[in-house]
């Protein structure tokens, strides 16, 4: 049986996470920044959004003066780069734990 990549065994966790405890995006979890997919000069794709199919992208101009988005898209997992995925990761699992903890007041 073949080893599982790296990025292989991010994907799994994350989706894991996610199917247990559902879809999440960055604000949820209070991030103080999102993930860097891409920069484009003045343009910046940021990783906001997850689900167990994919990633979805918002792109922003950081030198203008509004937040909004300036274009959004998705990506799958796969096609990420592995350090985007590991930053993914470590969202996906204070998402995590921010649900379980929910989880267990809501019990007691």
């Amino acid at each position: 049986m073949a080893r599982k990549s790296k990025k292989q065994e991010l994907i799994e966790r994350i989706k894991s996470i996610i199917n247990e405890w559902g879809s999440f995006s960055v604000g949820e979890v209070e991030a103080d920044c999102s993930p860097c997919v891409n920069s484009m000069g003045r343009l910046v794709a940021l990783a906001e959004h997850f689900n167990a199919e994919n990633v979805g992208i918002e792109v922003y101009e950081p030198t203008s003066f509004s937040s909004d988005s300036q274009e959004s898209y998705t990506m799958t997992y796969e096609e990420l780069e592995v350090e985007v995925l590991e930053e993914i990761l470590i969202l996906a699992e204070e998402y995590e734990a921010i649900s379980y903890k929910t989880e267990k007041r809501c019990k007691d």
